[in-house]
């Protein structure tokens, strides 16, 4: 069973956007469940790329996500390709240590995160 989540702070993100719905997080970690990955980041990140409701991948969204392939998966950061062409060394070691408490804490002991819900 899959379960996935998005932190208070990339959920408060996505907000922003109209373009990127749950169906879009919810595509994206079934392609990546199936191998289909942008970047391993290390220490249990990934970067994929989300598309843009009406657009291609490659101008769209860029998403850190934490997971051990266990079946959670967590957003935890997003950037639009145009306002960032990538994170910085201090960021990604931030977003490393981040995981690392995401994925060590029993999910219901995490008050930060949501359940990504699909949207029809």
């Amino acid at each position: 069973m899959i379960k996935i989540y998005k932190t208070k702070f990339f959920s408060k993100w996505q907000s922003k956007s109209s373009k990127l719905d749950n169906s879009s997080l919810i595509r994206a970690i079934e392609e990546m469940s199936n191998g289909l990955f942008d970047a391993n980041l290390g220490g249990n990140l990934y970067k994929k790329r989300v598309a843009k409701k009406g657009f291609g991948k490659r101008s769209s969204y860029r998403t850190i996500i934490a997971t051990k392939f266990a079946g959670v998966w967590i957003f935890i950061y997003g950037f639009s390709k145009n306002e960032l062409d990538n994170i910085s060394q201090d960021d990604l070691h931030d977003l490393k240590d981040l995981a690392h408490d995401l994925l060590s804490v029993p999910l219901d002991k995490l008050d930060k995160i949501v359940e990504v819900i699909y949207e029809k």
